[in-house]
């Protein structure tokens, strides 16, 4: 019983893991004509943010005070629209910048947004910039808590220098070079429904309730082509055991899908069922097989076994760490059901990203 019900639950999990909202990430990844970049950032913030938050469009910087007005003035429309948020009329955030960005030069930094917003008694304070990629430009809209001074939410997306719309609002100049520190990894949903890794080697400790074991997986391979979503397949997944309570097995291709959620800038939660994929020898006909083979037990009796591939349901969770653009850590737990007993490991690997 607990074997069919794991194996429905991890279908559940693959069934539905791509099922997840799509809803402003669609057209991330190309190119985006500008307006409809104003319209994705709007409707990402107004998804993220509580109904009737206050909110101030406070500054946009892309060199050109012309491209700039144009997408505050669209942007706060675009906000309005469905009034789900309370946005501050722009001739009381003109008076507000008139009087306390005029000396700064540049983008406006969160504390500096974070200070002001407290001061006008905003909740969240929405900043922007667009920076030259060379081959493209780089359009940023990110959504800023006032008591925290911590980013609520964030959309980036690229647009055509030779877009018409741009081109004319920047007066055919080009919008600054990206400064490096902006080229480190932000907290932009994109990127992680784009994230693609792979973890290698993990080593994880078993239990079953009764005794302990080591578990090894080779290669664990982790893509998400829709956000939210997280595919994925492994090489050699084995648990070696301590003693002869606990039995050990060797899982070739396990493969998983459920959902994947970024918690913060460098860290995504998942949780995925997955289908293992046995070789061993069993009493029991596999799925697929070599045939019986014939073997004589202790007592010289006949016994059948069979050699062959089984298939067993479980279930994954675990936290990706991002310590650095290409590297990072993933700590994750695993449950077997295994021969009507359940088995749990808890592992830790290295990841590498961004490998496409």
């Amino acid at each position: 019983m607990a074997k069919q019900l794991g194996l429905g639950l991890a279908l559940v999990f693959l069934a539905l893991g791509c099922a997840t909202n799509q809803r402003a990430f669609t057209d991330l990844g190309v190119i985006a004509p500008l307006d409809r970049a104003i319209l994705n950032a709007a409707e990402t913030i107004k998804a993220d943010l509580e109904a009737g938050t206050v909110v101030a469009v406070l500054d946009f910087n892309s060199g050109n005070s012309r491209f700039d007005d144009y997408v505050m003035q669209e942007l706060e429309i675009a906000l309005v629209s469905g009034k789900q948020l309370a946005v501050t009329e722009r001739k009381n955030i003109e008076q507000v910048r008139k009087e306390k960005l005029e000396q700064l030069r540049g983008d406006v930094s969160d504390e500096t947004s974070a200070s002001i917003g407290k001061e006008q008694g905003w909740k969240v304070v929405i900043l922007g910039n667009l920076f030259d990629m060379k081959d493209t430009y780089r359009f940023r809209i990110r959504a800023v808590k006032v008591e925290e001074a911590l980013i609520a939410t964030a959309f980036a997306v690229d647009l055509s220098p030779k877009d018409p719309k741009v081109h004319n609002l920047l007066d055919g100049k080009k919008p600054p070079l990206i400064p490096l520190e902006a080229q480190a990894p932000q907290f932009q949903r994109q990127d992680h429904a784009k994230l693609v890794s792979l973890t290698m080697p993990r080593l994880s400790f078993a239990w079953d309730g009764e005794a302990a074991g080591l578990g090894v997986e080779a290669i664990d391979f982790r893509f998400s082509p829709l956000p939210y979503c997280s595919l994925g397949a492994g090489f050699w997944d084995a648990v070696f055991t301590f003693g002869d309570k606990l039995e050990g097995f060797v899982s070739f291709f396990p493969v998983h899908g459920g959902f994947l959620f970024p918690l913060s800038q460098r860290i995504s939660a998942t949780a995925s069922g997955t289908l293992y994929w046995l070789g061993f020898v069993d009493e029991k006909e596999p799925l697929l097989n070599t045939g019986p083979h014939y073997t004589q037990d202790e007592e010289g009796n006949e016994k059948i076994s069979y050699l062959g591939v089984f298939i067993t349901p479980g279930i994954k969770a675990g936290l990706l760490f991002r310590l650095g653009d290409d590297l990072g850590l993933e700590l994750s737990y695993k449950g077997y059901w295994f021969r009507e007993r359940y088995l749990s490991t808890l592992g830790l690997g290295f990841a590498m990203y961004d490998l496409l």
